[in-house]
This record gives structure tokens, C-alpha cells and sequence, in this order.
């Protein structure tokens, strides 16, 4: 059963005394708490759902759904009430991570028939700086180039997977520039080049080979003032200048997003996409890897998985759910057909073309993307110092009141400063 606010978890509880007390016979079933992500579409609900009846027949037990945000989760965690399963992207989570306050899953994994199924790298990518296993990953997320080819084909411009090797910084600037169109010329265009811009500053500084900070976890210093920081802004600052994104340009950015076909492309969506629009897309779409920087095709992958805090009470049977949710291949592969997402699981993974349904797409780029040596899992830190959050700050330069030196040197000082509170109260 889905439960939409903590209060009704208690309304619950309440009801299983109440019924003991009226009933002595009636035993109450052991209970999951499942704390599902707010943003997961209803194919993922409806695969939770189905897995759901499945092991609480096999296992004698209720797992109660409880759709919520990080804000939410955090309001239980502090309350000493968490719950079981934590289905929460951990780019959300740095603070808890960096605590250890999830149980490290290494022996479980250790011990089930399935220990194998999970590639060591994307264990790698889901352990902490202390060695802690702090999620069994289910999918990832890796950003990648996605192209309206019937665009392309009008204006004659190659596309990012014709171009191979030659699809560069520069490459998708021209291609956004010409692709951006203003037909009537009254300023504004009718179709534009690039879709969202604003979160991929993230990987440019990874592609400009730089970072924001000396560590994804538990930095101590900023390095936001750095030359490749400086390099990426600007890269993406041309973006805004020739008015190749609909953001600050229109007053409904929405109506232009890559999947409505009114945008050429996207450098900033994940597989996720593929599923949730692309697959009814009305134009020829495809996709290809990041365009390469001065350095690489760096990209954030983005690992999602499963989570069991230290204080749930059934900690042995939540490991079961996972284990059953994720691990075992059948599900795996349930997983990747409802949803479109690509999954951890080796099994599913090698098939995902024919599972996902899009075998006459590049699908094999996002298994490139994912080997690139770049390509990073992403900052797990707090918000107030997390990139990913960041972005919006940026709205002064690309409306052009400060200067990229400008305003980098202001936030690696903010930066700073707040790495220092952190460290210094630890």
C-alpha cells in the first residue's frame, strides 16, 4: 500500500495495536517500510507494486510504500523513525552517507546466490571514503547527447554520431547555433538549438578536466576559482549568449524540451528519458556520447540503488526485499522493461537494446559513456555546497551582471567557508 505522509504510518501502527487488543489471536505481520522517491513514474510504481505482492506472499509480511523527497526522509531519520528501504538518489544523500548512517551491505552481498550480479565498478562508485557498501545499486543515470535527427536533416548539419570523433565543444556550439531559428525575426526564436543548459556546467568542468572539490564526499577544499572551472562556465555561457536554450529566452521553457521536438538537442537527460518520453517521440531521435572537452567526454553516471539505515529493526528481512527487488535476474529484467531505465544488474544491462525496445538506436553509446575513464557517480554533499543545486546561482552570469571571474571567485570563497564550518565541527 502506498502511505502519503508520516502521520499515517502512525495511524497504522495504531491500528495494528488496536486490533491485537480486540483480537488476541490476530498477529500482526512484520512490516517494511519502503520509502520510494516522489519523482518515480508510475511504471516504477507499478514494479514495486507487482514485486511487492510477490514477496509478501513468499515471505508472510507487508511492505508499506511511503512516497516522499529527501526533505521528508530527513524528517523521519531525525525523528528516530526511518524507514526499512531507502529508495532515494544518493546524490541527495551525501550528508547521511558521509555519516555512515546506512548499514554497509558488503556482507549480505557477500553471502546471496546473486553476489555477482552487480558490476565491481558500480560497487566502487557505491562505497564510501570508511569502505562502506551503502547501496546496492539498481540503475544508472549517465548524461548523454540526444539529437532530433529529422532537425538535423532540415538545416544540413551533421549529426553528434556522424560527426564521431569530431563531436566536440565547439562541434555542438556550431550545430546549436545553426539548429536555433527565428523564423518571423522578431527576436525570438521558434526552435532552438539546446535543451536546459544550465546543469551541464557540471560534467563541462569534468570535461574541461577540472572539479569543484578535492573529494565527492568529504571535501576539505574548494576548487571553484580553478582555470577549468573558469573554461567550462564560459563554454556554456555561449549557450545563453546566441540564445540557443528556450531558458531566459521564452516564458514557458517547458513547451520547448527536447522530447516536444521543438529543441534539437539535450546534453544534460539520461536514459531515464527513454522510457518516459522518447519512446513516443513523434521525430527520428538518437543518441550519442558527451561532446568532448578539452580533456574528455567526462559525464555524471549517477548510480540509484537501494539503502537500509542502521536503525531499522528489520534490517535481515529489508536485505531480502532488495535482494529480491534488484538482484534476482527476472526482476532485473522486469525492472528495465517497465521502466526504460538502465539497470545495474549485469544480466539485464547486456540486453538492455531489446529489453528497453529501442534496437535500431546508438543504445550501445550509453555502455561507452559508462566506460569512459571521466565519467564520475557524482557530489553526494550538502546542499548549500552540492553542484547539482548550484546551477541556478549561475543566472548572473548568463543574464550577464557579473563576470565568470567574478563570480566564481565569489563562490569559492562561499564554498570555503562552508567546507570549513563542516570540517572544523567534526
Amino acid at each position: 500500500m502506498y502511505v502519503k505522509s508520516i502521520t499515517d504510518r502512525g495511524v497504522l501502527l495504531w491500528l495494528i495495536i488496536l486490533s491485537l487488543a480486540t483480537c488476541g489471536t490476530v498477529l500482526a505481520k512484520t512490516e517494511i517500510i519502503h520509502f520510494d522517491y516522489t519523482s518515480h513514474g508510475p511504471a516504477y510504481v507499478q514494479f514495486l507494486e507487482e514485486r511487492a505482492q510477490e514477496f509478501e506472499a513468499l515471505y508472510d509480511v507487508e511492505i508499506t510504500f511511503i512516497t516522499g523527497n529527501q526533505d521528508k526522509f530527513e524528517v523521519m531519520a531525525v525523528a528516530g523513525t526511518p524507514p526499512d528501504v531507502v529508495d532515494l538518489p544518493a546524490l541527495d544523500l551525501g550528508t547521511w552517507v558521509a555519516q555512515d548512517y546506512f548499514l554497509d551491505l558488503r556482507p549480505y552481498l557477500e553471502n546471496s546466490e546473486y553476489k555477482n550480479a552487480i558490476n565491481p565498478l558500480l560497487l566502487g562508485h557505491s562505497t564510501s571514503s570508511s569502505g562502506v557498501l551503502y547501496q546496492i545499486p539498481k540503475s544508472m543515470n549517465p548524461v548523454l547527447s540526444y539529437f532530433n535527427r529529422d532537425l538535423f536533416r532540415e538545416v544540413g548539419v551533421p549529426t553528434p554520431q556522424e560527426l564521431g570523433d569530431g563531436w566536440t565543444w565547439e562541434a555542438a556550439l556550431d550545430a546549436g547555433k545553426k539548429l536555433t531559428l527565428d523564423r518571423d525575426g522578431d527576436g525570438v526564436p521558434e526552435q532552438f538549438g539546446m535543451d536546459r543548459p544550465l546543469p551541464q556546467i557540471e560534467w563541462a568542468v569534468h570535461q574541461a578536466g577540472g572539479r569543484f572539490y578535492d573529494d565527492f564526499v568529504t571535501p576539505k577544499v574548494s576548487l571553484w576559482n580553478t582555470p577549468e572551472v573558469i573554461r567550462a562556465v564560459n563554454y556554456v555561457l555561449e549557450i545563453f549568449r546566441n540564445k540557443m536554450a528556450p531558458q531566459y529566452v521564452v516564458s514557458a521553457p517547458a513547451q520547448y524540451y527536447y522530447w516536444t521536438g521543438k529543441t534539437a538537442m539535450s546534453l544534460n537527460d539520461g536514459p531515464g528519458i527513454i522510457g518516459a518520453y522518447m519512446k513516443q517521440a513523434p521525430f527520428d531521435w538518437d543518441l550519442t556520447q558527451q561532446p568532448k572537452g578539452p580533456v574528455g567526454r567526462a559525464t555524471r553516471i549517477a548510480i540509484e540503488g537501494y539503502l537500509i539505515p542502521k536503525e531499522s529493526q528489520v534490517a535481515d528481512l529489508a536485505w531480502k526485499w532488495v535482494e529480491f527487488l534488484i538482484l534476482k535476474p527476472e526482476n532485473a529484467v522486469a525492472f528495465t522493461r517497465l521502466t526504460g531505465m538502465l539497470p545495474a544488474h549485469s544480466v539485464a544491462q547486456n540486453s538492455y537494446g531489446s529489453i528497453a525496445g529501442i534496437t535500431d538506436k546508438n543504445w550501445m553509446a550509453i555502455m561507452e559513456q559508462l566506460n569512459d575513464p571521466t565519467s564520475y557517480d557524482g557530489y553526494k554533499l550538502d546542499r548549500r555546497i552540492n553542484p547539482r543545486w548550484l546551477t541556478g546561482t549561475f543566472a548572473e552570469v548568463w543574464n550577464g551582471t557579473t563576470a565568470p571571474e567574478q563570480f566564481v571567485e565569489k563562490m569559492q570563497a562561499q564554498t570555503q567557508a562552508i567546507l570549513d564550518e563542516i570540517n572544523s565541527s567534526k
